[in-house]
């Protein structure tokens, strides 16, 4: 006889659903961290190159762009896996809850309703994509270009090869085109809901119209 505890759907979703939000509490954490830290270095080899002793050192902002780079794509990697999480939540977790439950489904748990296009959760969650492109993908664009162009012409000035520095900066823009892709992927997907979510809301809403 098997003496092995059995747990019902309800209580493996409970926990599977813990788990879930805590690992989307800790990305977002990282996204925090990850943000604040590329910034920071990005505004020490300003300060660097600002402070050297012999005068103003501006090739060594060159360096910028790939710390921005490596910023935004370990973001772009945390990001990705809140979005996975968040998106598990919505499409599979809350339909089994709720599955032989007199809830509406639309209607139940934060995944779904922050993902309904009629509500204004939807809107606010647009504004939130927008700020982030902002942070983690359009400012470190600028900055980059930016800190290339000063950098290069620096060279110049002292006589130095500006064309590696160009090179330099075209090298890690190549990389940028990649970064985008993925970055619309993720705001694509935490905006969407499952089909079968959506084929159950409206086989939910049919009997509510008949009534």
């Amino acid at each position: 006889m098997n003496s092995e505890p059995k747990h019902d759907i309800f209580e493996l979703c409970e926990m599977e659903y813990a788990s879930l939000r805590q690992e989307i509490c800790q990305s977002i954490e990282l996204q925090h961290r990850i943000l604040l830290a590329g910034y920071a270095a990005a505004g020490l080899v300003f300060g660097y190159a600002s402070a050297v002793k012999e005068g103003p050192f501006w090739p060594t902002l060159i360096c910028i762009p790939y710390i921005l780079l490596g910023m935004t794509a370990l973001w772009i990697v945390e990001c990705n896996r809140m979005v996975r999480a968040s998106f598990y939540i919505c499409s599979n977790l809350w339909p089994t809850l709720t599955k032989g439950h007199k809830i509406p489904i639309a209607d139940f748990g934060w995944e779904r309703w922050i993902r309904n296009e009629q509500t204004d959760p939807h809107r606010f969650c647009a504004r939130q994509h927008e700020a982030q492109f902002i942070v983690a993908v359009g400012l470190p664009l600028v900055l980059s270009g930016i800190s290339i162009v000063i950098a290069a012409y620096a060279a110049h000035l002292k006589n130095m090869h500006y064309g590696l520095f160009l090179g330099a900066g075209f090298v890690a823009f190549c990389f940028w085109p990649q970064i985008l892709k993925h970055f619309f992927a993720i705001s694509k997907l935490s905006n969407t809901q499952h089909p079968e979510s959506s084929e159950r809301q409206d086989e939910e809403e049919l009997p509510k119209a008949s009534n």
